[in-house]
């Protein structure tokens, strides 16, 4: 995973529950409550109660666990966005058989899915 920026105590960011059964993840804001060295605290329903924080590696936003099941974004907007990205890419490597992480930005994802209307069509059905 790339760095990422250091988020700020007060800031909302998207947590997505994102475990192994839920195949249609829905998110929720979450405020960034503690701020360390080496990882950072959200607080998923508003309880101001340490128990109830999420916590995330602060380089890369990785869940602190050894069972992930939440991810965390910028906004709902770059979770919707980062999800069609994958959606395209899934579509496409299933078309041209790769099988690697995509190398692709969302617009070239969008321009290759013009170009091949059934990578187009797979991506909405999915």
């Amino acid at each position: 995973m790339s760095e990422r920026r250091k988020p700020v105590v007060g800031e909302t960011l998207y947590l997505v529950e994102c475990g192994r059964h839920n195949r249609d993840p829905q998110g929720k804001p979450a405020t960034v409550s503690k701020v360390g060295s080496k990882y950072f605290s959200v607080d998923p329903y508003g309880r101001g109660e340490p128990w109830s924080f999420e916590e995330f590696e602060l380089r890369n936003w990785a869940p602190r666990s050894i069972y992930p099941t939440k991810t965390l974004h910028e906004s709902e907007q770059a979770y919707l966005e980062k999800r069609e990205a994958q959606r395209l890419w899934d579509s496409l490597s299933a078309f041209t058989r790769m099988r690697h992480a995509s190398p692709l930005s969302l617009t070239q994802l969008r321009a290759v899915a013009e170009i091949i209307p059934e990578i187009k069509l797979k991506a909405e059905a999915d």
